[in-house]
């Protein structure tokens, strides 16, 4: 079970790197209607065009983002901004990540296994956040996020059901 399992969390961290090389959202540019929007450019909606934005390039940016968010905290300037505090929420989608190389490295217990499957339900849940107000969009256009959606929901399942088959040993 314990080389099965660890074959499963090598491909999740492989089809999780596919994933972030797949469109997640788009940059968006007003571009009135009565011009095309030449590739790599869409027509999304009236008059709005955008540029496919894979998930490597959002998450240098939140990673920044999330570390600056730390030193505001630190320093106290944080205080009455819960927006900023809420952005450094967005780098939960790459802890499954870390979580499913510490799994793979180190001996599987049941706390890091617990840990490891809660990060990847509030990872979903980000994720799920972010393709909410891009629902309309045709599945194609954002094959990245429904790559890793998906992939988190299998990783949920197979993460509780590995856990259900043997909660007390090393798995």
């Amino acid at each position: 079970m314990n080389k099965n399992l660890s074959i499963i969390r090598t491909s999740v961290l492989i089809l999780f790197l596919i994933a972030l090389l797949g469109p997640w959202t788009y940059d968006v540019i007003h571009v009135p209607s009565e011009y095309t929007c030449d590739k790599p450019f869409v027509r999304l909606d009236g008059n709005f065009c955008g540029s496919p934005t894979s998930g490597i390039q959002i998450f240098p940016l939140l990673v920044g983002g999330f570390f600056y968010m730390i030193f505001e905290l630190i320093t106290g300037s944080l205080m009455g901004r819960a927006r900023e505090l809420l952005v450094g929420l967005a780098i939960l989608p790459l802890l499954p990540f870390f979580t499913t190389l510490l799994l793979l490295w180190k001996k599987d217990t049941r706390q890091v296994r617990t840990v490891h499957l809660v990060v990847w339900v509030l990872a979903l849940i980000l994720a799920l956040l972010i393709f909410i107000p891009q629902i309309n969009d045709p599945i194609t256009r954002l094959w990245g996020l429904w790559l890793y959606i998906l992939l988190a929901v299998s990783a949920i399942v197979i993460e509780y059901l590995a856990s259900k088959k043997n909660p007390t040993s090393n798995v």
